[in-house]
């Protein structure tokens, strides 16, 4: 007997998984309740990319690179907590890093 078209998603989604529908204008979109209809399209919905950044930042006229790299919402904290104790407004700039 052939297995059922959507049997790896649906064991996913029975394991958990977040599912998206391949709709009819091509983009995916989050289902909760899939209905298995053999002509509709289901998939596993892919993990988001995290892109962290090598960041360099401006301190007294002197540019100095953090010692690891963050994300843009890590990156802006970071700056906001160390503007707190700075009287000067710090510059940055970013390079990506790809893992």
């Amino acid at each position: 007997m052939k297995p059922h078209k959507h049997a790896t998603v649906i064991h996913a989604w029975a394991d958990g998984a977040q599912l998206q529908l391949k709709c009819s204008n091509g983009v995916w979109e989050d289902t909760n309740e899939p209905n298995w209809i053999a002509g509709f399209e289901f998939r596993i919905k892919p993990a988001e990319k995290v892109v962290r950044w090598l960041w360099v930042f401006k301190h007294s006229n002197e540019w100095y690179t953090h010692n690891r790299y963050l994300t843009d919402a890590e990156a802006l904290e970071w700056v906001e907590n160390h503007e707190a104790t700075s009287s000067k407004k710090l510059d940055y700039t970013r390079q990506e890093f790809d893992e």
